[in-house]
């Protein structure tokens, strides 16, 4: 059985062969022993240690003009919150058809990272890597490859339907930037994230292609299903803007495909 210590070096170690596999480009540093290696891609952010005010640094350098640098906005007083759950729980790691490990982990939805929080109190983050999943707070992540003006890249979603045709959903939080007031009858507006969501269709194990929601791009895609879904819709009542609501008519879609 693995520690959680000893996993999370072969996760390391395991992720850079997958990646070397993959013909990625891979830079090493070596520093004597395997306990002291570090692996990163370019472009992407290792499972190594990072700085836990990562992200606020990252959102002063993206978001923040100059003179507000100097005298930067704490990051605790941004409204909302970039993390799902807000706090570490306990969830699931998935790798193939192996047995789960089980991890303290959240999902920064500002830079679609699965985040680990370590025993000695160190936060870590996975690659996103084919054949992996997380089950976090009773939520499915796995990463998935789209096209995003015009490039290949990998994202994680959220597994609503893992039917033959799957139902996935992104969110991504961004950063609304503190406002001041123009006036004396305005107040001051604070930073704050917002989560934004996107549906997206998997068919034929072809890649993800996004999806609006709508009713009349649902019947466009399943045109030979589109009469019975039009009946299931309003027999049962369903609303393509719940959730819950979608995952039942992909249910049924899957089921009387």
């Amino acid at each position: 059985m693995l520690t959680f210590n000893t996993f999370t070096m072969k996760r390391i170690l395991l992720l850079f062969g997958l990646f070397c596999l993959g013909s990625t480009t891979v830079s090493a540093q070596f520093a004597g022993t395997p306990q002291a290696q570090k692996f990163s891609l370019p472009g992407q952010i290792n499972t190594s240690q990072y700085n836990a005010t990562r992200l606020s640094n990252l959102i002063f350098e993206r978001f923040l003009d100059q003179k507000e640098k100097k005298n930067p906005i704490n990051f605790e007083d941004i409204k909302g919150s970039p993390y799902s759950p807000a706090e570490f729980v306990s969830g699931d790691f998935y790798l193939y058809d192996e047995a789960p490990v089980t991890l303290r982990m959240r999902y920064n939805m500002y830079d679609d990272e699965v985040e680990v929080l370590e025993n000695d109190g160190r936060i870590t983050s996975f690659l996103k890597v084919d054949n992996t999943a997380f089950k976090i707070d009773g939520v499915t992540l796995r990463p998935y490859r789209i096209i995003e003006k015009g490039t290949q890249k990998r994202v994680n979603m959220i597994v609503l339907n893992d039917g033959d045709t799957k139902l996935l959903l992104r969110r991504n939080a961004v950063l609304i930037p503190a406002e001041k007031a123009t006036n004396p009858n305005q107040m001051d507006r604070a930073a704050k994230f917002v989560a934004n969501e996107t549906y997206y269709l998997v068919k034929d194990n072809e890649l993800p292609m996004e999806f609006t929601g709508k009713k009349k791009d649902l019947f466009t895609l399943f045109p030979e299903k589109a009469s019975e879904l039009k009946d299931y819709i309003k027999t049962n009542k369903l609303s393509l803007k719940n959730n819950g609501d979608l995952v039942q008519i992909f249910d049924f879609l899957n089921d009387n495909t």
